[in-house]
């Protein structure tokens, strides 16, 4: 029985040996939460300190003044939590949600980023009109501790839905050489620096926000036509799934993604409205250029039900959900639906 039990504890460390360590486990990577952005974000939003607590003044129009639900919200949190495996506290602290995101971006395509994006897509339904004011970094700083984690938590709510709908085409088509890029030490390296550059000029000079903002945009999309598998569509998908950051507030409407990068096949030149949701003109103008419309993918009723939510309430980012995923990968994720 002692030997059994000792073969089977060294199996077992071996098994673990092999196991690779995720790349993002130790520390949160940028992309996930930039916290040199974060921290420009309430810099920018002139986040005062008074005796009722912090008071944010916003630059734009926003859904601060909309009542999000907060039962109906809480409903469903706790859905979105329970799909992702996680705890309801990832919609207080910036830092725990950044972790489940990393978690499944770290997957392969199938078992990750698909399934990410449908549970993302059902936590879109359940809100239906609230998402909006919901996830508003203005509403967030009503629902949680600290002001800093509202705007890393409207931040990451902003990119994925650009990852998960307007660049997630670009996304998906590359999935396993943006993985290796993440992973890969020089890239992160070169991506810090971009940081690094961003927080220098703006400790020099605050008032220079959107134009330092532009030139982190330029710098870390870059990047993605020098490494392994340079591509100008990653290129502007990085820049874009910053650029919302940026643009959560409404400040700042002219940062530019094909600036110093050529637009990727099919993509017309950006305008400078911001549909809801947080994707931009050029992020919508993508979808519809390398998507089709509803019918085209054969979805069964349940599926179509689950997408519109049952609810008349039509939007930008609602019309763009029934395009969520590529054709390529739409059976996949009816599958995962179904399950």
């Amino acid at each position: 029985m002692t030997c059994t039990l000792i073969v089977l504890a060294v199996l077992i460390a071996c098994v673990v040996a092999e196991i690779p360590a995720s790349p993002f486990q130790e520390n949160v990577h940028p992309f996930f939460l930039p916290k040199a952005l974060i921290n420009a974000q309430l810099y920018n939003a002139q986040v005062k300190g008074n005796p009722a607590g912090p008071h944010l003044t916003s630059r734009a129009r926003n859904y601060a003044n909309i009542e999000c639900e907060p039962k109906h919200s809480q409903r469903c949190q706790a859905r979105y939590a329970d799909n992702l495996h996680a705890s309801r506290e990832i919609f207080q602290t910036a830092e725990a949600f950044s972790k489940v995101i990393t978690r499944y971006y770290n997957r392969t395509l199938e078992n990750g980023l698909l399934p990410f994006c449908a549970y993302r897509a059902e936590y879109f339904t359940c809100l239906g009109e609230l998402y909006e004011p919901c996830t508003d970094v203005f509403q967030i700083a009503r629902q949680v501790p600290k002001i800093g984690d509202a705007f890393g938590l409207a931040f990451m709510h902003k990119a994925i839905a650009f990852d998960c709908l307007g660049g997630n085409v670009q996304l998906t088509s590359n999935y396993d050489c943006v993985l290796d890029t993440m992973k890969n030490v020089d890239h992160q390296g070169a991506e810090q620096s971009c940081f690094n550059t961003f927080s220098d000029a703006l400790n020099a000079n605050p008032d220079s926000f959107c134009s330092t903002a532009q030139t982190l945009l330029n710098c870390t999309s870059s990047l993605y036509l020098n490494n392994t598998c340079p591509s100008t569509e990653l290129a502007w998908w990085s820049c874009e799934h910053y650029r919302v950051g940026f643009t959560m507030d409404g400040f700042c409407p002219n940062l530019d993604c094909n600036v110093v990068i050529n637009p990727p096949a099919n993509v017309p030149a950006p305008v400078s409205d911001t549909g809801s949701d947080g994707t931009s003109g050029s992020a919508i103008a993508s979808f519809d250029s390398h998507s089709h419309g509803l019918n085209d993918y054969g979805l069964s009723p349940e599926w179509e039900r689950r997408m519109i939510g049952g609810g008349a309430f039509v939007s930008d980012a609602r019309l763009h959900l029934y395009k969520e995923l590529s054709r390529h990968h739409m059976k996949n994720i009816q599958g995962l639906m179904n399950n």
